[in-house]
């Protein structure tokens, strides 16, 4: 069987499409269409535009499909629109998969970018029906797609529970961040950069409020802009306890998680892909026995409400408080939320998933 992933983004860092690509490589010969120029290796068929362009990539997209002539086509995200009604417009056979993992439909117009988003989630809801089979990252974001899309039947979930299987180099890492961790303090982990609107600085402001005894670290990304704000943000401060370490690679993340005593997963409330987000990097920290202090979105309070794995709450301050008051009920419950995840064979049930929904067309 002749598959044709397609992704208008550089996939080496999203564990979701590397994910959905292994699951498909256990089924069929699958050729690949990203921004990732490097080989996936695994026998897998990697091709990337000359540059990084839209149009490039959608011309592409066509060419190789009407090349390869696939079995089955996957399409990853909104991007992918146009090429829903390529396959429409010129009866192109073969089974399609639509993953929306991402949802920005009501997402505001600002500038170029705004207004691409905009067209591109014209099309979606145009043509999103044409797929064989539709995913969502989560039952909530299924449910309002059925409803925005008015989708005959509700998406089927692909849920993001990622752990990090990357091996840790310890004496690098200890050299690197063993500085920042003391048994006397409370060493809280924020992976979302700095940024307003990831309401980082609400996050700097609870850590000072709490006190010498905790400490905020901070990585990410930043854009020039906020990192100088951080840095004026941290000369004023009277006990500077938070520090901003950057972009960290997934092992770094591993060991930082498993040292830490919190990890943090914040979300605003602008658009409907942000109420209704649950980051992978929850269910990361997760798998390292850390509970997690996460906003109210209702994935996440589902999460925290069902198992107890941390708190779910917009009053950080507290939310902290509360998991440092009961800190070994929240590792309970964090060691019930694992007995429950067949993680191992996670690929094969996922692969097993794809063949079935193909065999019943």
């Amino acid at each position: 069987m002749k598959i044709l992933f397609l992704d208008y983004d550089y996939i080496s860092h999203d564990q979701r499409a590397l994910e959905t690509i292994d699951s498909l490589s256990l089924i069929g010969d699958v050729t690949v269409l990203s921004l990732e120029s490097e080989s996936m290796g695994r026998g897998i068929k990697n091709y990337s535009p000359s540059k990084r362009s839209y149009a490039l990539f959608l011309l592409e997209s066509f060419k190789l499909i009407l090349k390869s002539k696939p079995d089955v086509i996957f399409l990853h995200d909104y991007y992918c629109a146009l090429v829903l009604w390529f396959l429409k417009s010129f009866n192109i056979p073969g089974y399609v998969f639509y993953d929306s993992s991402e949802l920005y439909y009501d997402k505001p117009i600002d500038g170029l970018s705004g207004l691409k988003t905009f067209i591109l989630n014209v099309f979606e809801k145009r043509y999103i029906g044409l797929a064989d089979t539709i995913f969502a990252a989560n039952i909530e974001r299924a449910q309002i797609m059925k409803d925005i899309f008015q989708l005959e039947t509700t998406p089927l979930v692909i849920d993001n529970i990622h752990r990090i299987d990357e091996p840790i180099d310890y004496e690098s890492c200890s050299n690197k961040f063993d500085s920042l961790f003391s048994e006397s303090v409370v060493s809280i982990l924020y992976c979302g950069g700095i940024s307003k609107t990831r309401r980082t600085y609400e996050l700097i402001n609870t850590a000072e409020r709490l006190g010498r005894g905790f400490n905020l670290i901070i990585a990410g990304a930043a854009d020039d802009k906020n990192k100088e704000l951080f840095e004026i943000v941290y000369n004023n401060s009277a006990i500077k306890n938070f520090c901003y370490l950057g972009f960290l690679n997934r092992s770094e993340l591993k060991y930082l998680l498993n040292k830490s005593d919190i990890s943090v997963s914040l979300f605003d409330f602008s658009c409907v892909n942000n109420v209704f987000c649950a980051s992978g990097k929850v269910y990361e920290s997760i798998f390292e026995r850390t509970p997690v202090l996460t906003t109210t979105n209702p994935p996440l309070r589902r999460l925290c409400d069902s198992y107890k794995v941390g708190v779910s709450t917009n009053d950080f301050y507290s939310g902290i408080l509360q998991i440092m008051d009961n800190y070994s009920d929240y590792l309970e419950g964090i060691d019930t939320f694992i007995s429950t995840i067949d993680y191992d064979n996670r690929i094969r049930t996922l692969a097993d998933l794809f063949l079935k929904v193909i065999n019943k067309k």
